[in-house]
C-alpha cells in the first residue's frame, strides 16, 4: 500500500505535489494539535478533579462524622446534599464501619455502582472508570474511623469544553486551507513557472543538443539563483563540450598517427590499404606496397643514443616524404620500419623509379647532434593483385622482399617472389625452435684447439656453440646466431656456453691436463646487461674456474658501436684477471686511439684476410700491418681460419706464431678434445 502511494506521489506534477503537501501538512498539523490539546487537557483535568474532589470529600466527611457515629440518616442526607453545588459530583455515599449505606446523594438518575463500590470496600482509595472518578475517604470521630464517604465525580463538563475547543481548531485549520488555496496560484506562479522554464530548456537541449539557450530569471530568490546557476552550467558545459571535441580530435589523430614523425601509423596504413584494395578491385587497378627498413639503425641507437636515433628517424621520414607523391600513403610501422602505398600503379617500373629515388636521396650524409651519418635503406616491394589480394598478405610479402634486399647487401630493393615466403616461414620456424632449444638442452659446446706454429704445442682452445636440432641435425652458428642476436636469445645462449665451458675447464685442470687458456665469444648484448659483471663473478665461484684460465673475445665491429661504454666494462673484466681479445680484427674500422685505451691482451686476425695469403698482396699487407700493430702495442696475435701449410708458414715467418684453424683441427666435442689433451700430455711426458 505504502509502496503504491509512494509511486503515485512520485508521478504527480509539482503543482499537485504542492497541493498534496499543503493538504497533508495541514491535516497532520491539525491532528497533532488536537491530539496534543486533548491529551494535555485530559491529563491536567484529571489532576485537578482528583485534588478538588478529595479536598471536598474530606470536608464533608468531617461534617458528617457525628451523624454517622449516631446513625442520624436525616442529617447525613442533608449534609450530602451540599454536593449539589459542585457540578462535577454525580453521586455520594455515607457508610458505617461495616459498609452499610447510611445516606446517599445523586444528581439526576441513579446509576449502578455496586461493582466499583465493592472494589473500594476492599481497600482501594481512588479508581478511574472511564470518565468517572471514585474516591473514598474515612469518616472519623474522636480520631476513630466510624465510617467511610464515597464520592463519584464526572468529566462531562470537561468533555463539553474540549468539544468546543476542537471545533475552534478545526475551524482555524479550514480557514488556513482556504487562505492557502486562495494564494496557491500566486505560489504556483512564483515557484512552478521558473521550474517549468528550466524543464522546457532541458528538454530543448536534449532534443537539439545545443547549449546556447539561457533560461530567463524571473526572481532573485533561491529559484532565481537556480536559474542563474543553470545558465552558468550551460556555459561551462558548452566550453567542456568544445574541449571534449578538441580532445577527441587530438586522441583520434594520435590513435592513427605516429607521435615521432607525424606519419600515419600501422592502424591507419592497414585501413587505407584495405580501402585501396577494394577500390582497385572495382576499377581493375594495381597497387604497389613498399616495406622500407633503415639499415644499421640499431648501431646508431646503441652508439649515439635514442635521442640521436629519434632525430635520424624524423629526417629519414622527411626524406621519404619528399620522394613520394601527395596521393601516396607513407606510414611508420614502428622502430625503423616504414611503409609506402602507391595506388593506380601504371606498371611495376613506376615502383622501381620510386625505390631508386629513395636510395639516391640518401647518398649525401646527414648531420645530427654534430655527428655525420651516412644512411641507407633496404626496400621490399609487393604488388596487388599478383602478390596477394589481402592487406596482411601484401605487407607480409613486402616484408619478405625487404629481408631479401638486406641479404643482397642492403641499400637496394627487391620485388617479392614465392621463394621469399618459403624462406620467411623457415625463419619463423627456426626462431620458434630456437626458443625451445634452451629448454630442451639442444645446445652443445665444441672446442677448437689453438697451437703454436713453432713448437706445435697446444696453447689453448676456443669454445664454440653447436645446435643439435631434433629435425635438422647439427646446426652451425652462422645459421642461428644472427637470429639469436635479433631475438635476444643470444644472452641466454652465451651464458650457457660460458657455464658449460668453464666447468669443463676446471675438470681438465683437476685431471692434470694442460688445456691452456679458454677463449669464449661474447655478444655485445651480453656486455650491455646490467648484471653481466656480477653474473661473471658468480660463475667463477660456482665453476671454480680461475680467471687466468679465461679469455673473452669481443668482435671489433660490435665493440666500436659504443666504444666508451665498452671500455668501462672491459676494464672491470680485466680487473678480475681475465684476458680480453678482439675477434675478427681488421673488419670493424676501429680507431687507433680507442684501441690504445682498450684493456686488451690479444688481436685475432679475421679469417677473411687469411684465406688468400700468401697469394693476395692486399691480404698480405693487411696481415703484416696487424702483426706489426700488435707488436707495437705489446699485444699477442693469433690467426684464425688457417687451413694450409702455406698460410701457416707465412704467418710464422712474419711474426704470428699462434694458429687456429682446420689445419690442426675442426671444432670438436668435449670427449674428443679430452683425447687430444691426453695425447698432448703423453707427448710431453714421453
Amino acid at each position: 500500500m505504502f509502496k503504491n502511494l509512494y509511486h503515485y506521489y512520485n508521478n504527480l506534477s509539482i503543482a499537485k505535489k504542492l497541493k498534496f503537501m499543503g493538504i497533508s501538512t495541514m491535516a497532520i498539523v491539525g491532528t497533532i494539535a488536537i491530539t496534543f490539546i486533548l491529551v494535555y487537557e485530559y491529563s491536567n483535568e484529571k489532576d485537578i478533579i482528583e485534588n478538588e474532589i478529595e479536598t471536598l470529600a474530606n470536608v464533608v466527611a468531617d461534617n458528617v462524622a457525628p451523624a454517622v457515629l449516631f446513625n442520624d440518616t436525616q442529617y447525613i442526607a442533608k449534609t450530602l446534599s451540599s454536593f449539589k453545588y459542585k457540578q462535577k459530583v454525580e453521586h455520594a455515599y455515607a457508610m458505617d464501619k461495616t459498609w452499610n449505606i447510611l445516606g446517599t446523594y445523586t444528581r439526576g438518575e441513579a446509576d449502578e455502582h455496586e461493582e466499583i463500590l465493592q472494589q473500594m470496600r476492599s481497600g482501594k482509595q481512588q479508581i478511574w472508570d472511564g470518565f468517572e472518578l471514585y474516591i473514598v475517604v474515612p469518616v472519623r470521630a474522636d480520631d476513630q474511623q466510624v465510617g467511610s464517604l464515597i464520592v463519584i465525580a464526572s468529566l462531562d463538563e470537561f468533555i463539553i469544553r474540549i468539544v468546543k475547543e476542537t471545533a475552534v481548531i478545526i475551524l482555524i485549520v479550514l480557514l488556513s486551507y482556504i487562505l492557502t488555496f486562495r494564494y496557491r496560484a500566486r505560489l504556483r506562479d512564483s515557484i512552478l513557472m521558473p521550474i517549468a522554464k528550466l524543464n522546457e530548456s532541458t528538454n530543448k537541449i536534449i532534443k537539439t543538443k545545443t547549449l546556447t539557450d539561457n533560461v530567463m530569471i524571473y526572481n532573485h530568490d533561491e529559484i532565481g539563483e537556480l536559474a542563474k546557476n543553470f545558465n552558468v552550467m550551460l556555459e561551462q558545459l558548452g566550453l567542456s563540450q568544445k574541449e571534449l571535441t578538441d580532445q577527441k580530435d587530438i586522441l583520434e589523430y594520435q590513435a592513427y598517427h605516429d607521435a615521432l614523425t607525424g606519419l600515419p601509423n600501422r592502424l591507419l596504413f592497414y585501413d587505407r590499404l584495405e580501402q585501396a584494395i577494394n577500390k582497385a578491385k572495382r576499377k581493375n587497378e594495381e597497387i604497389a606496397v613498399f616495406f622500407i627498413d633503415l639499415d644499421h639503425f640499431k648501431q646508431i641507437n646503441d652508439s649515439l643514443g635514442h635521442e640521436v636515433g629519434d632525430e635520424v628517424l624524423k629526417l629519414f621520414a622527411k626524406c621519404l616524404k619528399n620522394n613520394t607523391r601527395e596521393e601516396d600513403t607513407l606510414a611508420r610501422m614502428g622502430g625503423d620500419e616504414f611503409m609506402l602505398m602507391m595506388e593506380n600503379l601504371q606498371n611495376p617500373q613506376t615502383a622501381v623509379v620510386v625505390a631508386l629515388k629513395i636510395i639516391a636521396s640518401m647518398c649525401k650524409p646527414i648531420w645530427v647532434a654534430e655527428h655525420e651519418l651516412y644512411l641507407t635503406s633496404s626496400t621490399g616491394i609487393s604488388l596487388y593483385p599478383q602478390d596477394g589480394d589481402d592487406a596482411k598478405i601484401l605487407i607480409r610479402n613486402a616484408d619478405s622482399a625487404m629481408y631479401k634486399a638486406k641479404d643482397e647487401g642492403r641499400n637496394t630493393y627487391q620485388f617479392y617472389t614465392m621463394e621469399m615466403t618459403e624462406l620467411a616461414f623457415e625463419r619463423m620456424a627456426m626462431e620458434a625452435s630456437l626458443h625451445r632449444a634452451l629448454d630442451n638442452e639442444e645446445f652443445a659446446v665444441y672446442y677448437q684447439p689453438q697451437f703454436s706454429g713453432l713448437s706445435e704445442k697446444l696453447l689453448g682452445m676456443e669454445a664454440l656453440v653447436r645446435w643439435n636440432h631434433p629435425d635438422f641435425g647439427l646446426v652451425l652458428p652462422d645459421k642461428f646466431i644472427p637470429l639469436a642476436e635479433e631475438s635476444g636469445l643470444i644472452v641466454s645462449i652465451d651464458r650457457f656456453v660460458m657455464k658449460t665451458a668453464m666447468k669443463q675447464m676446471t675438470q681438465w685442470y683437476r685431471a692434470d691436463y694442460k688445456p691452456g687458456r679458454l677463449a669464449i665469444n661474447l655478444a655485445i648484448k651480453q656486455l650491455e646487461q646490467d648484471d653481466f659483471i656480477p653474473m661473471l663473478e658468480n660463475l667463477l665461484k660456482e665453476t671454480e674456474c680461475k680467471p687466468e684460465w679465461l679469455e673473452l673475445e669481443i668482435t671489433e665491429g660490435h665493440l666500436m658501436r659504443n666504444p666508451d661504454q665498452a671500455i668501462l666494462i672491459l676494464q672491470k673484466i680485466s680487473h678480475l684477471g681475465i684476458h680480453i681479445a678482439i675477434d675478427d680484427f681488421g673488419t670493424g674500422y676501429s680507431s687507433l686511439s680507442y684501441l690504445k685505451r682498450l684493456p686488451i691482451n690479444k688481436l685475432k686476425i679475421d679469417q677473411s684476410f687469411i684465406r688468400d695469403i700468401p697469394k693476395d698482396a692486399d691480404d698480405v699487407a693487411i696481415v703484416n700491418a696487424v702483426i706489426a700493430l700488435s707488436k707495437s702495442l705489446n699485444l699477442s696475435v693469433i690467426a684464425e681460419g688457417v687451413e694450409t701449410y702455406e698460410q701457416k708458414t707465412f704467418l710464422v715467418e712474419n711474426g704470428c706464431e699462434n694458429i687456429q684453424g682446420y689445419l690442426y683441427s675442426r671444432p670438436i666435442p668435449a670427449d674428443e678434445m679430452e683425447k687430444m689433451l691426453t695425447e698432448q700430455l703423453l707427448k710431453d711426458r714421453g
